[in-house]
């Protein structure tokens, strides 16, 4: 990995609360946020002025192909717009906008996480979350694929770690 990230482009996605964006700041990276919720880029804009903010999902990212070096999407790839969407429709997207070269890490709710209770469950994994942690209310999500699917979706990438989130 290349540690100068000076006016490095990466995208957030998912930015909620933007616990992220002072680390990456701080680092010296061109910082892009994608989040769902015009009430959250409104509020995060406010608060920090050098960040490019869009409204957009995962499956229709609004920056044009092999824009990024780094992509950021902690617990927010798997997010989906409806029932029937297909979760490769947001790895593929994401591999749309990433540099050849560039370098995604991403996150996945493991099976037992406590933002999954009370969750409404539907076939193939689909969810509902009613315990989302004050973030968008009611968001459909496919938290958790087996491991040879994510290397189906990304036969380009070397993938360098693969696990679960987990809480005790």
């Amino acid at each position: 990995i290349c540690w100068d990230y000076k006016n490095k482009k990466i995208l957030d996605i998912g930015s909620g609360i933007g616990r992220h964006i002072p680390y990456l700041l701080s680092e010296g990276f061109d910082v892009n946020s994608l989040e769902v919720s015009r009430q959250i880029v409104k509020q995060l804009s406010s608060q920090f002025s050098d960040v490019n903010f869009v409204v957009g999902k995962n499956n229709d990212i609004p920056f044009v192909d092999n824009y990024f070096y780094y992509i950021l999407a902690c617990a927010s790839i798997y997010s989906l717009s409806t029932i029937k969407s297909d979760i490769s429709e947001n790895y593929k997207e994401t591999c749309r906008v990433i540099k050849s070269d560039g370098k995604i890490v991403f996150s996945m709710l493991g099976h037992k996480h406590s933002m999954l209770e009370n969750s409404k469950r539907y076939e193939n994994n689909f969810l509902i979350l009613k315990n989302n942690h004050g973030f968008v209310p009611n968001v459909i999500i496919r938290p958790f694929l087996p491991k040879d699917k994510y290397h189906d979706i990304f036969s380009h990438f070397e993938i360098s770690h693969h696990g679960e989130i987990i809480e005790n």
